[in-house]
């Protein structure tokens, strides 16, 4: 006997994305119940978890919305298995939209507004006085279904030069002149992307030094004219100009800290991003000076008496380490404190196998709000929250493993 299967049908797939939508309303909804059972007055600390540490209660939206306590924020958004950053965003958007723009919120909870809609206007209303944030809602809330993202600039722009005229002046007052050099984003191919805005003055001066040291570039290689140019930045920042115009040489040092992963590919730990071994060589070649540091074991064993660690210590750490080991947390563990899994005070050692980076939030929930972790092995961390939830944090990332629930998260969206 054959079962024969039909097939899926645009009524299937209707119903399917109908249930998406309801559950996502109801996501928000529960989520926006949770934070309004853990409000908090900023003028009182009796509320909060660690007042005498400051940071106890969280204003993540505009005037009219309620502070909330940052204990119950981050174990929220660590269930919902996101970053503190990406997590505080979505919290300030919810919480926008429920107490400052409510026929938008009723919208949503009626099903005719799709969340992501409604907390994209929630996004753009998050700097504007209540009047102005009441003003969108009663301008837009009515087809906020079908709203394109130039009505919203425009109904955004309006609302703050009528009631908020001096940020308007602010803004325009404002220098937004800016350079930056995104080392973050470096990718395997050893490129970083650089941007900014410059004065037009400084500008044709940097174009006139790029184009004649691209020049002279072009005197020992045929190399196209865009890489040239790419290439003279460098040479012109190794220069290092000072105030008074005075020009020293230019030999080049490489200041980079790599570490090998393996035959083709390094770590660049500056930026925690992966680089080709032929770019590293390709930067060593062109040097004039190298700096080359022991080799660091990282299963060696280093303890110390006192209680802050030596550098040595810190950067084995970071090594087999890289990031904080709170659950879903994205920040580096260059700019992490450094934890005592055992206290200090009792008798716990100073030395790696002690020790785990965390980021300055996550410590002072793990010290005084009631987060705890297990080491189950090296680079293996069990963290139990305040409401007895569990979460196995590794290098692989992190893994709900509360009760029989075996559900891998999703990756970070900081």
């Amino acid at each position: 006997m054959t079962t024969t299967t039909l097939p899926t049908s645009l009524a299937d797939v209707r119903a399917v994305d109908l249930v998406v939508r309801r559950s996502e309303v109801e996501r928000i909804a529960r989520v926006l119940d949770w934070l309004e059972q853990h409000q908090v007055d900023p003028r009182t600390s009796d509320d909060v978890a660690f007042p005498d540490y400051g940071d106890g209660e969280l204003l993540l939206a505009g005037d009219g919305a309620p502070a909330v306590s940052e204990a119950a924020v981050v174990e929220l958004i660590t269930t919902l298995g996101k970053s503190d950053a990406a997590g505080r965003r979505f919290v300030g958007k919810a919480l926008e939209t429920k107490y400052r723009l409510p026929r938008l919120w009723q919208r949503v909870l009626n099903g005719e507004v799709e969340v992501w809609r409604a907390f994209k206007v929630a996004e753009s209303t998050l700097s504007l006085p209540l009047d102005g944030a009441a003003f969108v809602d009663g301008a837009l809330a009515p087809f906020a279904h079908s709203l394109t993202w130039s009505q919203l600039d425009r109904t955004i722009e309006k609302a703050r030069a009528e009631f908020d005229p001096e940020e308007v002046q602010r803004r325009r007052d404002a220098d937004p002149r800016r350079f930056d050099v995104r080392t973050g984003d470096t990718g395997v191919d050893g490129l970083t992307w650089v941007e900014g805005l410059l004065d037009a003055a400084d500008a044709f001066d940097l174009d006139a030094a790029v184009t004649a040291t691209a020049a002279q570039i072009g005197e020992v290689t045929d190399l196209p004219l865009d890489v040239r140019r790419s290439m003279a930045v460098g040479e012109i920042g190794r220069a290092q100009l000072s105030l008074d115009l005075t020009v020293g040489s230019s030999g080049r040092g490489v200041d980079v800290s790599i570490v090998m992963t393996d035959a083709q590919v390094a770590e660049l730990r500056q930026t925690g991003t992966n680089v080709l071994l032929d770019q590293v060589a390709g930067w060593c070649g062109s040097a004039t000076t190298v700096t080359v540091r022991p080799v660091m074991d990282l299963n060696d064993h280093h303890r110390i008496d006192g209680y802050v660690p030596t550098e040595s210590i810190r950067e084995q750490v970071e090594l087999s380490w890289p990031r904080c080991v709170f659950p879903f947390c994205t920040r580096r563990a260059r700019r992490c404190d450094l934890d005592h899994r055992c206290p200090h005070g009792d008798g716990g050692p100073t030395c790696p196998c002690n020790i785990a980076p965390l980021c300055r939030r996550h410590h002072r929930l793990k010290t005084h709000a009631g987060w705890t972790y297990t080491v189950l092995e090296p680079g293996s961390y069990l963290w139990s929250s305040p409401h007895g939830y569990s979460y196995l944090r590794d290098h692989h990332g992190t893994l709900d493993v509360t009760g029989d629930r075996r559900s891998a998260a999703p990756p970070p969206d900081e």
